[in-house]
């Protein structure tokens, strides 16, 4: 049984708080090592304690309209976990890519994003190809959550992720344009 009791659709409700907390894990401070972040993560990983991690499936999502309302209203940042070969060309506008592997692999690059997205203050959605349970959108979001302190209320996965996205713009009047997908190159 997840975290979550409520419908997923309770983030969407104007005034909603998110749930109790829990003991959380220490937050990774911004200036923290190559060795260190990639430690958190690692051990973020490999942790079985399922009552104080975050699971990639627990973490809220949004639908496409109402994601499609945030960004017309300036109120989020899309983060874009596709792996190059994902996204075949087709990048979404003004999305952040930041990819667990960056996150893994690569933290001297990641962590000063990770930084500038805790600075901003708005809420993050959070877009894999699909949104498939445990797919990429899951982990990049929970380890935001547990590893770089984000809120749980303020990171979302995109429900369906990037193709349901990419679907609904085609029926969508008057889509945004900065939020639209770019024709593969």
């Amino acid at each position: 049984q997840g975290k979550r009791s409520e419908p997923a659709s309770r983030e969407e409700r104007p005034g909603a708080q998110p749930e109790a907390k829990r003991a959380r894990w220490r937050p990774v401070p911004a200036n923290a090592t190559k060795a260190k972040v990639q430690a958190a993560v690692e051990k973020w990983q490999n942790s079985t304690d399922r009552e104080h991690k975050t699971m990639p499936d627990e973490v809220a999502t949004v639908r496409p309209e109402v994601f499609s309302a945030w960004l017309r209203a300036g109120l989020c940042i899309p983060v874009d976990v596709r792996e190059s070969h994902e996204c075949a060309g087709a990048h979404m506008q003004s999305a952040e890519p930041l990819t667990y592997m960056q996150l893994l692999m690569e933290p001297e690059r990641a962590v000063p994003q990770v930084a500038r997205l805790r600075r901003d203050g708005r809420r993050l959605v959070v877009i894999s190809q699909h949104a498939r349970r445990m797919d990429n959108c899951g982990l990049v979001a929970a380890v935001l959550i547990d590893v770089f302190g984000f809120a749980e209320g303020g990171v979302h996965r995109l429900e369906g992720g990037y193709a349901s996205w990419s679907q609904w713009l085609k029926h969508a009047p008057g889509a945004e344009p900065r939020a639209e997908a770019a024709e593969p190159q």
